[in-house]
């Protein structure tokens, strides 16, 4: 019996050393983090092998080795950290105020090799749902039809109700459909209710101007 007991320690021990041995680096996100845009995911390890980064939709997928999306199979080397971000057009494909799981899949020999029979910590990350503020701000001078004797006007607009946890887009177009720009700006902060121009508009040309604020 004694030497059972000690057999099942030894096994312990060296399963610690190889989950161990990959480290999630914080943030990167934070575990349960609601985000608006794509997160960057971060790692040190401290071991030889190949690894990729893994999201899957649930928590039965945290040994898996392939979810909703994963990186490429990468090269990782003892004392080093490694970083991936999520590509835009991965994350846009994701479902808007969902919750998923991400991990490190990893092997301790040279790659290419597969499978990845490790796996650091799982962290769960929620895409922000998409939401638009309650009211919108609503532009007051120049008015319609308006005509300016400047090249560089002053945009206004009434403010997005008393709500300052906004951030406004100016939008400048020589076209009714906006299908192209003059001038774009955004993260004005939602206590500013003017905007000066910077572009130079032309002279005895007409142009159109919008507003909307975001979160």
């Amino acid at each position: 019996m004694k030497k059972f007991i000690t057999f099942l320690s030894i096994m312990v021990l060296n399963l610690l050393e190889i989950f161990s041995q990959v480290t999630i680096i914080s943030p990167s996100p934070n575990d349960g983090e609601t985000l608006e845009n794509p997160p960057t995911f971060k790692f040190r390890t401290t071991a030889n092998g190949c690894y990729v980064f893994v999201i899957t939709p649930s928590q039965n997928g945290c040994t898996q080795n392939s979810g909703v999306w994963n990186s490429s199979l990468s090269s990782m080397y003892s004392g080093n950290s490694y970083e991936t971000t999520v590509p835009q057009s991965v994350w846009n494909s994701l479902a808007d105020g969902t919750t998923y799981w991400w991990h490190i899949s990893y092997r301790l020999v040279d790659c290419p090799s597969t499978p990845l029979p490790y796996h650091s910590e799982c962290r769960r990350f929620t895409k922000a749902p998409c939401t638009s503020p309650s009211n919108i701000p609503i532009p007051t001078s120049p008015c319609g039809n308006a005509q300016i004797d400047e090249a560089r006007p002053t945009l206004n607009w009434n403010p997005n109700s008393s709500n300052t946890n906004v951030y406004y887009q100016i939008q400048i177009s020589e076209s009714s459909s906006f299908s192209s720009y003059v001038e774009q700006q955004d993260g004005i902060p939602g206590n500013v209710t003017s905007y000066r121009v910077l572009t130079s508009l032309t002279d005895k040309k007409t142009y159109y101007w919008r507003i909307r604020a975001y979160r």
